[in-house]
């Protein structure tokens, strides 16, 4: 599995600002494990349009994010 950073979340943050998307990463964790989900803050759109927009971004940093239905991020590294 692959990490996502804070650069990385700032980073989406402000992309999803700058195109009108109503979401945002946000953090959560506890003991051993953490993770990013996506919240909404307004209009929905699909989860392939949201997939799409971070994977444009996330392909510079070898990195491919998957969306699941509860809006976790899940991040494989693309170099195998």
């Amino acid at each position: 599995m692959a990490e996502i950073s804070f650069q990385h979340i700032f980073d989406i943050n402000q992309l999803f600002k700058k195109k009108g998307i109503e979401y945002s990463i946000h953090l959560f964790g506890g003991c051993s494990s953490c993770g990013a989900y996506l919240l909404c803050e307004g209009e929905n759109i699909g989860h392939e349009e949201l997939e799409a927009v971070m994977n444009e971004y996330f392909k510079e940093k070898w990195l491919k994010i998957y969306l699941s239905d509860d809006l976790s991020l899940r991040a494989e590294s693309l170099l195998k």
